[in-house]
This record gives C-alpha cells, structure tokens and sequence, in this order.
C-alpha cells in the first residue's frame, strides 16, 4: 500500500501559514520564470526552502522584481491603449494572464509542494503570448533599421534554439515513458523520501525484488518519517516472499511500532507467525 498522500497534504497545511506560503511562493515563482526561459535541470519534485519572513533576502527581492513585472504590465496596458499599439497589449495581456493564472496555486492556499512544473501549463500561455508579441515587434524593428539580412539572421537563430528546445524535449519525455528512468533522474536533483520509496515500490512490481530490498534499506536508513511504516512493510512482504521469515517478522514489528494502526502490517505479521508455528 502507497503513502496516504491526502492525509499527508492536510498535515503539511495545518502547520504552514498562508502567510509564510504566500512569502515562500515569491521565489517560487522566479523559478517558474527561469524554467519557461531556460528549461534546464527540470525534475518533478522541488524541495524548495520555506521562508519565514517578508525580510530576508530571498522574499523581499523576489518581490520587488514581480512588482515591478506586474505594475509595468499594468502601465504597459495603460499607454499601449491609449496609443494603439497591438504589440504592447498583447505584451501586456500575457504578463498579467501569467500572475493571474499562477495565483491560483500560488498565493494563499498552502499546498504541499511549493512548486510543481505543471502548474506552468496555464501560465505558460500569457509568457509565450507576450514572447511571440516581443519577437515579432523587434524583428520588425530590425527589418526596418538594419534591413532583410539582419531580419533573416534573427530568424536564423530562433529557429536554431526552437530545434534544440526541441531535442531536450524528446530526451525529457524518455524519462516520463519508463518509471525507473524517471524515479532516478529525479534523485540526481533532489534526494527525497517519496521518490526512494516509489523507486522501491517501482523494482518490486517488476520483480527486481533485490533492487527493492536495496532501495526499501535505504528508506529506512535515511529518513525518519511515520511514513516509513510502509516501506518496512513492504520490505518485510518481500523478505517473506524469498522465505526469510525473521527478517520480515522483524519488519513488520518495525512497521507497526512506528503506526500501530498500519492494518497490512498487522495481517502480514499474523500470517507470519502462523507460517513459522507449522
């Protein structure tokens, strides 16, 4: 059985404040703006630091940079209707689109994980809205100042850099199509209990059942969460699977001294000691 993800997401939300959620998600959202310009280093799960208050460092500049995003958008909009300028609407539009969008899951609703790529989906429309509005007008520009062959060198260059976006493209989804490359990919950025424990999970269902007793060890090894109580669990059905009954009573003891109320546990450690008495 998986880790109760629900449970786990209405603990995290009780002890942490919309406010220091709110705070936190200012350079969250940095790296949201990072990620649409430069898509490297992408994984899925982000151990992003906390923050406690509006004056450190990394909420208060965080901050300003987006306000000032946001209020020259708004200004942008104001002069470009005004003027009847296409492109400084559009620029506009796709800036705001971008906070307005994003705000649904980062502002003052405390999620568990602070950062998700995939909540950049909806976004993502109003930056590559605004991008294409800036490429056409400054390629214009340099038409008009600099002439065709700078016009066509521009061009040149932009499609080099789609073709290239395009390869990591292809690499990136390699790893969403095989559960192991993806678990392991992840654990090169991040080295979290889930992604080690649905690596384990991962080997066990494909019967590399030595690949996930290694895997389920170092769970147990590294952290020390409530949680855990699966992985000895799961760990203890496997050692009872090869016949190594004490190993996997030990396990399941384990399992339940950590949650009594773990009831897998509970009917594995009975069926063991009804094994081990024959």
């Amino acid at each position: 059985m998986d880790v109760n993800l629900t449970q786990a997401q209405l603990t995290d939300v009780r002890v942490f404040s919309r406010y220091k959620y709110l705070i936190t998600q200012f350079g969250v959202t940095l790296t949201y703006i990072r990620l649409l310009f430069f898509p490297v280093n992408q994984h899925t799960l982000y151990q992003s630091e906390r923050r406690q208050s509006l004056l450190e460092p990394g909420v208060y500049l965080p901050f300003i940079f987006l306000a000032a995003l946001f209020f020259g958008a708004v200004y942008l909009l104001y002069r470009s209707k005004r003027n009847v300028n296409p492109y400084g609407i559009t620029v506009s539009f796709g800036v705001l689109w971008f906070f307005i969008t994003l705000s649904v899951e980062s502002s003052i609703i405390p999620i568990q994980h602070t950062l998700f790529e995939h909540r950049l989906y909806l976004p993502s429309v109003g930056f590559f809205l605004s991008f294409v509005a800036v490429l056409i007008y400054a390629s214009s520009l340099i038409k008009k100042n600099f002439g065709k062959f700078s016009y066509w060198n521009i061009w040149i260059l932009i499609t080099v850099i789609a073709a290239v976006l395009s390869v990591a493209t292809h690499m990136r989804n390699r790893h969403w199509s095989d559960d192991i490359l993806f678990y392991e990919n992840e654990l090169k950025y991040e080295d979290l209990y889930m992604t080690h424990y649905n690596l384990a999970n991962t080997y066990r269902d494909r019967g590399e059942l030595d690949m996930a007793i290694s895997e389920y060890k170092k769970v147990n090894s590294l952290y020390q969460v409530r949680h855990n109580s699966w992985s000895h669990n799961n760990l203890g059905a496997i050692f009872a699977s090869k016949g190594r009954y004490e190993e996997a009573r030990w396990e399941f003891q384990t399992a339940l001294t950590i949650d009594p109320g773990n009831e897998d546990a509970v009917k594995n450690l009975k069926r063991i000691e009804e094994t081990v008495k024959r």
